[in-house]
This record gives C-alpha cells, sequence and structure tokens, in this order.
C-alpha cells in the first residue's frame, strides 16, 4: 500500500462581470489565456441605463486558495460598479 501526500486539487470560481463593452471581452480573453474555463453561459442585465455583462470561470489549483490575495482590477471593478448602481438621479 502507497500513501501518497499530494494535494488535491481545488477549484477556483470567479464571476467576471462589467459593462457591456470591450474592456469586459478582454477580461475574459486574459482569463482564459491565463488557464481559466468557461463555466456556464454568459448572463446579461440590464439596470435601466446599462447592459452588465457576467462570465463565470473556473480553474483547478494545486496550490489551494490564498484569501489574501486579491484578483486583478478587483478595486476598479468595484468603483465602476458602485457608479453604475447607487448613483443619485
Amino acid at each position: 500500500m502507497f500513501l501518497t501526500l499530494e494535494k488535491p486539487l481545488m477549484k477556483l470560481y470567479r464571476y467576471l462581470t462589467g459593462p457591456d463593452d470591450a474592456s469586459f471581452c478582454r477580461r475574459v480573453t486574459e482569463a482564459l489565456q491565463n488557464g481559466w474555463e468557461l463555466c456556464s453561459n454568459p448572463t446579461l442585465t440590464f439596470d435601466g441605463e446599462h447592459i452588465i455583462c457576467g462570465q463565470a470561470v473556473v480553474k483547478e489549483s494545486d496550490g489551494g486558495y490564498d484569501w489574501e490575495k486579491r484578483c486583478r482590477n478587483t478595486d476598479r471593478t468595484r468603483r465602476q460598479f458602485s457608479f453604475l448602481f447607487f448613483r443619485r438621479p
């Protein structure tokens, strides 16, 4: 009997969101080029003024998940969405 000390692979999940424009497409393409895979169909929603796209992506990692590591562009995206959803009429 052999014991293996290999860490099990962990599936990482990201849900990319953004305005329906070329920058969103670039972010999805960049994720695919970095080893992420599409997960389910893309989504679209309308907030009365803007079309918002969403795409889930997954990736298997043997290194686990680092809770301290933030996704690139997270702060910029959060600022964009706070502008889209919380601005006053």
